[in-house]
């Protein structure tokens, strides 16, 4: 069996949204920067630490749903964002979670170490 149509099946494509108003439209396309895709990031939902060195943003882009959301590292998200934009994004996120300032500079509660020595 081959995955075949016939070309008197085809139909020109009509747009839909009248008869499916439920539907959601499509995400944006990309911005295309040096031949790669970039999207345009519309706030930061969660942080966490990765490996608790690592601060890792939960990215909510424009125009996506919710399940589309991604895990980015920061310092690769402060090459991508110009500087004011990333600020401002970093103040929101701090605002809306009720965080000290310095919450990027490190994880705030380190477990205790126990020593390896003699007992």
């Amino acid at each position: 069996m081959h995955p075949v149509v016939n070309a008197s099946f085809l139909q020109p494509w009509r747009d839909g949204s009248k008869h499916f108003p439920q539907r959601e439209p499509p995400p944006p396309d990309p911005d295309l920067i040096d031949g790669e895709e970039h999207f345009a990031v519309e706030a930061f939902r969660n942080h966490r630490w990765f490996r608790t060195r690592h601060l890792q943003y939960l990215v909510e882009f424009t125009g996506h749903p919710e399940e589309q959301n991604e895990w980015l590292f920061a310092d690769d998200l402060k090459e991508d964002i110009d500087k004011r934009s990333m600020a401002r994004l970093v103040e929101d996120y701090r605002k809306l979670r009720d965080l000290p300032r310095d919450f990027d500079s490190g994880p705030q509660a380190q477990a205790p170490t126990r020593s390896r020595g003699r007992r």
